[in-house]
């Protein structure tokens, strides 16, 4: 019965750590969004919705699945940030690649 026990109390503390590693991480996510944003033609671009959409989407999709995988492994701590991290760069990818005006921000 302990070992039972030791798996779902395992599974919990794993999930909980992969989460507030990943918690951490949303700030780094959030400054490489910005300074991609900034420094590229991505500020002020317009982009149809459907592209927007189809950003978010590959986006989440790529943390769902990375995640997912890392959640299963002895490393989730660290591969669901990293899985954070691959969601953003996937965006910031589809947004570069998409047919749009390039736009101007001023920082």
């Amino acid at each position: 019965m302990t070992a039972v026990g030791g798996r779902a109390t395992y599974g919990a503390r794993v999930s909980l750590v992969a989460g507030a590693c990943t918690l951490l991480a949303s700030p780094v996510a959030f400054f490489l969004w910005w300074v991609a944003a900034i420094n590229t033609s991505i500020c002020g671009k317009d982009v149809d919705t459907v592209w927007k959409m189809l950003a978010y989407v590959l986006g989440t999709l790529v943390f769902l699945t990375l995640g997912s995988l890392g959640v299963r492994t002895y490393r989730a701590a660290a591969v669901v940030p990293m899985a954070l991290l691959a969601a953003v760069l996937a965006m910031l990818l589809v947004l570069a690649a998409a047919p749009g005006t390039p736009g101007f921000c001023e920082t």
